[in-house]
């Protein structure tokens, strides 16, 4: 028999969990039990809401599950921005919180709260533990349930009673993810209608990031002569400098290769939910056929129609997949796939001859794009999703390789994501740098986020773009004649520099590329020793994306048709 703390550390580190992160509670709690178990990271926070940020980015980086500590009440409250970010972006999180005293409940006890009521929209799977004899079941299989199927965030609430029981304990193995193929039946009617494709397209969602196929998915876009696309979830899965990667697809493709994803006429779709941001700005979406590959039922359909749904494991079902198209056959559609993919190579040269490396055009990207050649080719990209962050979405400016990883956003797409995020992606990997973006407003919301990193010792560089407010809505106002702008200023401008400095890290504004690269020639060293670095760039309302400027470009076009 031990304690309840011990035993539940005990049970998640037999599952397979990797973290917990939390802010202290009153009594010592599955923090400090982690801290002491030996196979678990306890990380303390200083916000829940940026604990729920880095629970995410250590999870999307390890592609293990992680253990978010709260208790009833505001602590519960404030990280619930966080978590239903962990679960649109599909993170393994485990979220456990303490009830209060049963004898409360109902008469105004202390921050009672119904939180499975509350949570429960959120989050795949809740459950209550009340008896001794539950626990290590319920953590293996909130565990277990956090990285089947679609990985996402489960609930656990512990009640009050149980601090005062002895907990018998359990010894379990690590939880194994259940592997599936699609049947023979659906893998046929797939491998038909791709030899029929003429202009096909190979579209990696964020459901294959850990599924093992990188190698897979490129050979197969090699020997179908299709192109390479991924959405922003799924960016990372394959290498950004293959020959025949195409960057993002929807809001964040860049002109003209959204023309080449416009004219495709076969799509294999790969572990994606077809999020919004995929599907904008792309009219020739639904005159393509769709082979849509997911091990969650659910995902087909949701969003966009498939022609042939194929329920199985991404890499189990690329590589099946390939060995079906690699096999010798009768093929009319091939000189028409050479065409396709001389077409794919002219809108690719074309696409870098935009004008990205230039301060005075295009500060943000400008930033993004040496800050980015600077780290090399092994690191950590982690975005906010502010209108001057979007820039780092778009091919190929900053390319990610077999070497880098990228974190986003999901749809929830919460002001303040990417320095909390940036935090655990540097605490789950020592050794690459990590390079996060975010606006002025996003900053102000995440210095709590830069006391851990400073904590921490955390390897990050932070580039701060400065628009002195709130670009999107602002943006969004003057474009769409949505109403005054007056609002979205900062009415005393953001002291970015001073308040990095504060929270122990090394800053500096920057105007141009030669100040851009005196700071860093000065601040790589110390962030590869474990101090912050934060570059403020002032930019402007004018410096929009390509596929942000399309976007507003197609709405007005409608409007005026309308």
């Amino acid at each position: 028999m031990t304690d309840l703390w011990t035993a539940l550390a005990a049970a998640f580190a037999d599952a397979g969990v990797a973290a917990v992160f939390g802010l202290p509670p009153d009594a010592a709690g599955l923090l400090d039990a982690a801290d002491a178990e030996g196979r678990l990271r306890a990380i303390p926070v200083r916000d829940q809401r940026a604990g729920a940020c880095h629970a995410i980015g250590y999870a999307q980086v390890s592609g293990q599950p992680v253990v978010l500590e709260l208790s009833s009440g505001p602590a519960f409250l404030n990280a619930l921005v966080g978590v239903s970010e962990a679960a649109s972006v599909g993170a393994p999180v485990i979220v456990v919180t303490t009830r209060s005293p049963g004898n409360g409940l109902g008469r105004g006890g202390f921050q009672e709260l119904d939180q499975q009521g509350i949570g429960g929209p959120l989050v795949g799977w809740s459950y209550r533990v009340e008896r001794p004899e539950m626990l290590a079941w319920a953590a293996r299989r909130a565990t277990a349930l956090a990285m089947q199927s679609r990985p996402s965030v489960t609930l656990l609430e512990i009640t009050s009673e149980l601090a005062g029981e002895e907990i018998p304990q359990s010894i379990g193995e690590p939880n194994r993810l259940a592997r599936c193929l699609p049947l023979d039946s659906d893998l046929e009617r797939a491998e038909q209608m791709m030899r029929r494709a003429r202009r096909p397209l190979i579209l990696v969602g964020g459901g294959a990031r850990h599924g093992g196929c990188r190698a897979a998915l490129e050979r197969l876009a090699e020997v179908w002569q299709a192109a390479l696309a991924t959405t922003a979830s799924g960016r990372g899965t394959v290498d950004e400098h293959h020959a025949l990667a195409c960057g993002l697809v929807g809001l964040y493709a860049t002109p003209p290769l959204n023309g080449v994803f416009d004219n495709t006429d076969v799509i294999l779709a790969v572990g994606t939910r077809w999020e919004e941001t995929a599907r904008m700005n792309w009219p020739g979406l639904t005159a393509a056929s769709i082979i849509h590959v997911d091990r969650d039922v659910t995902a087909f359909g949701q969003a966009v129609p498939a022609d042939v749904p194929l329920l199985g494991d991404a890499g189990a079902t690329v590589r099946t997949l390939l060995s079906r198209i690699s096999r010798p056959m009768p093929d009319d559609a091939e000189p028409s796939r050479r065409d396709w993919l001389d077409a794919v190579v002219t809108a690719q040269a074309k696409a870098q001859e935009i004008s990205w490396g230039d301060f005075e055009i295009s500060p943000s990207s400008a930033a993004i794009r040496r800050v980015g050649e600077r780290l090399g080719d092994s690191f950590v990209f982690v975005q906010d999703n502010g209108i001057h962050d979007i820039w780092g979405y778009h091919f190929p400016l900053l390319r990610i390789g077999p070497s880098s990883t990228a974190i986003v956003p999901g749809e929830q797409t919460m002001m303040g994501y990417g320095l909390g995020a940036a935090v655990g992606a540097a605490l789950a990997e020592r050794t690459r740098p990590v390079l996060a973006t975010c606006g002025d407003g996003a900053f102000s919301m995440s210095l709590p986020a830069l006391l851990t990193a400073a904590e921490h010792r955390c390897r990050v560089v932070i580039i701060v773009f400065d628009n002195q407010g709130f670009g999107w809505p602002r943006v969004v106002r003057r474009e769409e004649g949505r109403g005054e702008e007056r609002v979205t200023r900062f009415a005393a401008p953001l002291s970015v520099v001073e308040l990095a400095r504060a929270h122990g890290a090394t800053a500096a504004t920057v105007r141009s590329a030669a100040e851009l690269d005196l700071f860093l020639n000065e601040a790589l060293p110390l962030v590869h020793d474990g101090t912050a670095a934060v570059v403020h760039v002032p930019t402007r309302d004018t410096d929009i994306p390509p596929g942000v400027q399309r976007h507003f470009i197609e709405a007005r076009r409608n409007g005026d048709a309308d």
